[in-house]
C-alpha cells in the first residue's frame, strides 16, 4: 500500500498545481478586490486533491483482487476499446480550435474582471 501512495501523491499533487490554475491564479491577483476569487479558486483546486486523497488513504482505491484461471477477452476488449478512444480524444484536444481559443479568451477576460467568486471555484474545480 505504501508503494501506491507513494507513487500516486506526487502525481495528484502535479495534476492540482496545473499551469492553467497558476496563470489563472496570476491574473486574478492583478485585479482589484481578487482576494475573494483567489482563496475560492485555491479552495476549488485543493478541494478534489484532498479527496481523492482521503479516500486514496481510507482505502477505497484500491486494485481488484487478481483472477485466477483464463483471460477475460471481454475486459481486455473494453479496456482497449476505451483506451484508444480516450487516444483519439487526446489528439482531438491537441488539435487546434482557433474559434474556440478565441471565445475561450473573451470568457476569462470578462470573468476575470468581473466574475464572482463562485465562478473561479468551479472553474478549480
Amino acid at each position: 500500500m505504501l508503494p501506491l501512495i507513494a507513487t500516486v501523491i506526487p502525481l495528484g499533487i502535479a495534476a492540482a498545481i496545473h499551469p492553467t490554475l497558476i496563470a489563472l491564479q496570476l491574473l486574478l491577483v492583478s485585479q482589484p478586490h481578487a482576494w475573494p476569487r483567489a482563496r475560492a479558486l485555491t479552495i476549488g483546486g485543493a478541494l478534489p486533491l484532498l479527496t481523492c486523497g482521503a479516500l486514496a488513504y481510507l482505502g477505497c482505491a484500491q486494485l481488484p483482487e487478481q483472477k485466477s484461471g483464463a483471460l477475460d477477452i471481454l475486459g481486455v476488449s473494453l479496456r482497449t476499446v476505451i483506451g484508444v478512444g480516450f487516444l483519439a480524444a487526446a489528439v482531438w484536444m491537441l488539435w487546434a480550435h482557433p474559434n474556440l481559443q478565441r471565445r475561450s479568451a473573451e470568457f476569462v477576460k470578462t470573468k476575470v474582471t468581473s466574475g464572482a467568486p463562485r465562478d473561479f471555484f468551479s472553474s478549480a474545480f
